[in-house]
């Protein structure tokens, strides 16, 4: 299951995503998030409800956000802005990238 951790700045994410996807502006798995808010100074994987932290995958653009002892956790992606190109990839270069540590992950554990 995908979750996504959201600021306490964000109201909402769930009718945000609702009229996103209605627009046709974001894919519709972005429905399928499960949304969990942060408070404090750092997106921490404690947060997360039932969440194994050393399974744990955080994605974000913005390093001052991540918890010091879990910074082995994160991956860097840089931030999506309007203007938004219409021949930007690096979406999909990132879920590339996901595919490859979830394969070395699974060829560990066998």
């Amino acid at each position: 299951m995908m979750r996504c951790i959201f600021g306490r700045w964000l109201r909402q994410p769930e009718v945000i995503a609702r009229t996103l996807a209605d627009r046709q502006d974001v894919p519709d798995w972005l429905l399928d998030l499960e949304y969990i808010n942060w408070h404090g100074m750092y997106k921490d994987l404690s947060f997360i409800p039932q969440g194994i932290i050393d399974r744990t995958i955080l994605i974000d653009d913005r390093v001052e956000y991540i918890h010091p002892d879990q910074k082995e956790r994160w991956l860097n992606i840089s931030g999506y802005e309007y203007p938004y190109p219409d021949d930007d990839r690096k979406l999909d270069r990132f879920i590339e990238k996901l595919s490859q540590i979830n394969r070395s992950q699974n060829n560990r554990s066998s």
